[in-house]
């Protein structure tokens, strides 16, 4: 037995409905309705953000979770076992190698004709209209213009420094890192892809501070330092049937393109950052060993990471995403969406609507240890 086989929880995994994807608990996949709005999560230890992230999402819209934990040490598990919208997958496997795959089966398994919103556990999905159930007409005017899927621009969102020095954090996460970057960003086209991959914000400005100069390298050179560059900032989180499936994250095969573009607050600069970074460089199993880790524990091996400049502005609704010119929506994605009331919530109606939503674990506050660990963290 390997080790990474051996250290595994031991858990009662079920039916395989899938090469390496295990049926642990919920409702089967087939008893999906296709009227349902499906959020698929693959999760590693995030016991600690999943109850805010399925209240928020529920008051966003969604009908059903579809979570595949990957070999998760913590309570993840048993939290998911308790909810009756969440259909809970086993995938013991590694997961660079097996993540596509996984997403694919699942999505193939349920009909042509329904909406999926692919996340990960640090991401919370910011469409218009952002208010309760708003999802719903979201991919209801996305369907009237002909399209199936979206883009979302990634949006970093951080606090002032990490490791954050307060014992006890805020559990709503534009609280507890309530800053994001309003530019620049760049695109760097590849016409034999035909793609544009964007790139820009707190990541690039922190850990990779010379990508910005990479455009002045010989076109025949840059395949050679292509490791080195940030991450890409554009995925593709909501898609209807197949439209993604089997794809990247940050493309689609589809045709079918809207004319908006949303967003995903990303929540990378977290209190957990550090701890994640040393289990990734250490096991290796993200792209090309784990290279964008590398650049996260390159960055905070200093200790003390400043994150907070001049240029920083505050999370407060849809209405600051848009003041930035970080989304786009076009006349008639707002005529058809804003039908039926404003198409903006204020944040501190919309934490009260989804504390609603939650479940005996959603809390306000987090106990910055019960995520990190009493070790120190930092990495090396």
């Amino acid at each position: 037995m390997s080790s990474e086989q051996s250290d595994q929880p031991s858990v009662s995994r079920g039916r395989e409905i899938a090469p390496g994807l295990f049926h642990v608990a919920g409702i089967r996949l087939e008893k999906i309705g296709s009227d349902s709005l499906v959020a698929i999560l693959l999760a590693r230890d995030e016991a600690w953000r999943l109850p805010f992230w399925l209240a928020y999402h529920r008051w966003l819209g969604v009908d059903h979770f579809i979570i595949i934990d990957n070999r998760s040490k913590d309570d993840t598990q048993s939290l998911l076992r308790e909810q009756k919208d969440v259909t809970l997958i086993d995938a013991p496997g590694a997961f660079y190698a097996g993540h596509r795959a996984w997403t694919k089966a699942i999505i193939e398994m349920g009909p042509a004709d329904r909406w999926h919103l692919i996340l990960d556990a640090d991401e919370l999905f910011v469409a218009a209209p952002w208010r309760q159930g708003g999802l719903r007409q979201t991919v209801s005017a996305l369907e009237a213009e002909g399209a199936d899927f979206a883009f979302a621009l990634m949006v970093d969102c951080y606090p002032d420094f990490l490791p954050q020095e307060a014992k006890v954090v805020s559990a709503i996460p534009w609280v507890r890192a309530p800053w994001f970057d309003p530019g620049p960003y760049g695109r760097w086209r590849q016409r034999k892809r035909k793609i544009r991959l964007h790139y820009g914000g707190v990541r690039e400005r922190v850990c990779w501070p010379r990508w910005k100069y990479q455009k002045y390298i010989p076109r025949q050179m840059q395949k050679w330092l292509s490791i080195s560059h940030p991450p890409f900032i554009v995925k593709v989180p909501l898609v209807r049937g197949a439209a993604g499936a089997g794809g990247s994250i940050h493309r689609t095969s589809s045709r079918r393109r809207p004319t908006s573009y949303f967003n995903l607050l990303h929540y990378k600069f977290d209190i957990d950052l550090a701890p994640k970074v040393q289990t990734a460089v250490a096991e290796g199993q993200y792209y090309n060993q784990s290279i964008e880790y590398k650049g996260y524990a390159a960055a905070l091996a200093g200790g003390r990471l400043p994150l907070k400049t001049a240029i920083s502005r505050r999370f407060t609704s849809l209405t600051s995403l848009r003041d930035a010119s970080l989304c786009r929506y076009d006349r008639s994605f707002l005529d058809s969406v804003g039908a039926s009331g404003p198409i903006d919530t204020d944040p501190d109606q919309a934490i009260a609507e989804i504390f609603q939503h939650g479940d005996r674990r959603l809390v306000e506050t987090i106990s910055v240890s019960e995520v990190t660990g009493p070790a120190d963290c930092s990495c090396p």
